[in-house]
């Protein structure tokens, strides 16, 4: 309340002007009520309250966020992909249970698949959607050692550039030697 604080293990007082910020999918007031979240800490929070809808009910917001992420997956030295009219229009039909993590994922995923094309189709983004049984279930890796998660994520990277280590590289975003090298001795562990 005073803007003053006192690291742990400290002597000396520090001053501080921050403002916090929070998101939530929960009724935080419904939780206060039913004992579930802590009043006074309800009333520090709850200063402004933004209703933000799920995407799925603002779809007209679809093609400045697609701008967006797009324009954050560029690879650097590569032109801003754009996503056809047909695509976005299915992007739009899509319900997004996942919400903007989802569409980001989403559209990583064409683009990995789609490295050589400028433009990402329909068609790349139906096939970067998850089916309607949900997205193949993911391979178990918890047993695997981050050395060996590294390499399959590379191989898998590897693949989704037909091939091509220069780009592979880049999309990792580590040196072209360092792929090499991460690719060699991945191969030599197994």
């Amino acid at each position: 309340d005073s803007g003053e604080y006192r690291p742990v293990g400290s002597t000396l007082s520090l001053r501080s002007d921050v403002r916090v910020i929070g998101a939530t999918n929960q009724d935080l007031q419904r939780a206060v009520t039913e004992g579930r979240f802590r009043q006074d800490l309800w009333y520090r929070l709850d200063t402004i309250t933004l209703l933000v809808p799920p995407l799925r009910e603002r779809t007209e917001d679809l093609p400045l966020l697609v701008e967006h992420i797009l324009a954050s997956l560029r690879v650097p030295g590569a032109p801003v992909r754009t996503l056809s009219a047909d695509a976005l229009g299915l992007l739009q039909t899509y319900p997004w249970p996942g919400n903007i993590r989802e569409l980001r994922n989403v559209l990583e995923r064409a683009v990995l698949m789609n490295l050589a094309s400028p433009s990402l189709s329909r068609d790349a983004i139906a096939r970067a959607l998850p089916q309607a049984g949900g997205a193949p279930p993911a391979p178990d890796q918890s047993s695997l050692s981050l050395a060996e998660a590294e390499y399959l994520h590379i191989r898998r990277v590897l693949d989704a550039c037909g091939g091509n280590k220069t780009q592979a590289a880049k999309v990792l975003d580590i040196d072209y030697k360092t792929l090499l090298a991460k690719l060699k001795q991945g191969a030599a562990d197994r």
